[in-house]
């Protein structure tokens, strides 16, 4: 079944442990970005430790490979359930990043160890703007690009990979179903009544995600976890929101 992962914003450490209290129960990870990391720290990452919640650490390490494989052990000692680093910072990279966290986490007897997600493409990149990032006018199939990416990142160690739910069958056809597939860009169409009024055509001020996709589809396909932030954040009331996507999620998985 996918897993919920709640996206927590915020400007401070006080709203993130608000909207953590608000929601206690009722997500299977939270997720800590480099907006709330640069305001908060690992202060919140003990925060969410010590009422035994897991915690997505979503900084997308890269740099060269002596540097980030380093940073893996940070988050070892820090005890996240999962943290990110980006496939295209390269195969050394990513296997120096997987053989140091093993030998880390035996070595001090770690376990779980925390799981390593390589970042794609980011889901807020068009195929137009990818075209041009590469310097090209021809059209670029940006699916198979990810594949390759989710790929190589298999090869390396990697548990997993973030990507949009465009690209989940042709991941888990070329990497296993074993392989994790963790998807933002989740669109959710809060449910109606008087908890959520005035949200059901609710718009976000500025929408980053270039390949969305809802929870039913994003379950259908075989995300592992789904990213969803704004729309529960910004619910009035966050547990309804929530009850909609786990149903959602559900009929997905039927």
């Amino acid at each position: 079944m996918t897993q919920l992962i709640l996206a927590v914003q915020g400007d401070s450490a006080q709203k993130a442990k608000k909207i953590y209290k608000e929601t206690q129960g009722w997500c299977d990870v939270y997720k800590i970005g480099i907006d709330l990391f640069t305001h908060s720290g690992t202060r919140l990452i003990s925060y969410f430790n010590d009422n035994d919640a897991k915690v997505f650490l979503d900084l997308k390490f890269c740099d060269i490979p002596t540097v980030v494989a380093r940073t893996c052990e940070i988050c070892a000692k820090f005890k996240v359930t999962m943290f990110t680093i980006h496939a295209m910072g390269g195969i050394e990279m990513m296997k120096m990043c997987a053989e140091h966290l093993n030998e880390f986490c035996d070595k001090k007897h770690i376990k779980p160890r925390p799981l390593i997600l390589g970042v794609t493409i980011l889901t807020s990149i068009s195929d137009t703007e990818f075209a041009q990032i590469w310097g090209t006018s021809q059209k670029i199939d940006m699916s198979s690009h990810i594949t390759r990416l989710a790929s190589l990142a298999k090869v390396c160690g990697l548990d997993g990979v973030v990507c949009s739910a465009h690209e989940i069958t042709a991941i888990k056809k070329e990497c296993g179903q074993n392989f994790l597939v963790v998807v933002p860009g989740i669109r959710v169409i809060p449910p109606a009544g008087p908890e959520t009024e005035g949200l059901e055509g609710m718009k976000v001020k500025h929408d980053d995600q270039a390949r969305s996709d809802t929870p039913e589809a994003a379950s259908r396909l075989g995300a592992d976890y789904i990213v969803v932030g704004r729309p529960i954040i910004n619910a009035l009331d966050p547990v309804a929101v929530i009850e909609k996507i786990r149903e959602d999620i559900k009929k997905g998985s039927k």
